[in-house]
């Protein structure tokens, strides 16, 4: 249950915009909290260089940095955000692991690398068929989940979220699939690495996530 909340408290800070924002130095520097992602979606061949920054913890109010304070991947000041709140840079292709910095109003610098991108894939074939009120097992391609891992599945706008150690298949819940009309969906399947103690952050702590979009897929639900 822990793993399950710190895994959506992330989504909700990189996916969720419309925050309050304050510039970083109207707060305590040690208690800012710094969020990373390096994110690759197979469907555009883009990876994504995120870092955001909270008061306290990682559903406080978003920080602007202000003064000489600023964020790098690879040695590349990533842009702010001024919509979703959290900086990013866009990268041609596929950048499996890299390097963020985080240097705050007082000069003290915070180095995070990330965990390499892990691949999965959908099964082989055109297209998925489910029935709804039934189960769904999807065995991914791709090795098992190992520690702090998680596969998740998003279907229409249900999520289903697997995050057992070893696991090499997700289930679709039947009484979920049960809400869904018969009809044409898209599948969108993530693998994420979320590592919660960080090798370098303030007192506030942090996170840094390593994500793994495959392309989408066709489904069919039938009654």
């Amino acid at each position: 249950m822990k793993n399950q909340i710190l895994i959506l408290a992330m989504l909700c800070c990189f996916f969720v915009s419309g925050c309050t924002i304050e510039p970083s130095d109207a707060v305590d520097q040690t208690k800012i909290w710094t969020g990373y992602e390096l994110f690759y979606d197979k469907n555009e061949n883009k990876t994504y260089a995120k870092a955001l920054f909270k008061f306290g913890n990682a559903l406080g109010t978003t920080l602007q940095l202000s003064g000489s304070s600023e964020v790098r991947f690879n040695n590349e000041v990533l842009p702010f955000n001024s919509t979703s709140g959290f900086y990013e840079r866009p990268y041609n292709g596929f950048i499996k692991t890299g390097t963020f910095t985080f240097k705050d109003t007082r000069g003290t610098t915070y180095t995070n690398t990330v965990a390499e991108i892990v691949e999965i894939d959908f099964p082989a074939g055109n297209l998925i068929t489910m029935k709804r009120g039934t189960d769904y097992r999807l065995t991914w391609v791709g090795t098992p989940l190992t520690a702090n891992e998680n596969v998740g599945v998003l279907l229409g706008t249900t999520p289903f979220l697997q995050i057992t150690n070893g696991a090499t298949s997700i289930t679709l819940g039947g009484v979920q699939l049960n809400n869904f009309n018969a009809g044409a969906y898209v599948a969108i399947m993530d693998r994420s690495r979320l590592i919660i103690n960080l090798s370098q952050a303030p007192a506030a702590g942090g996170a840094i996530t390593s994500k793994y979009r495959t392309t989408n897929k066709p489904v069919q639900v039938e009654n």
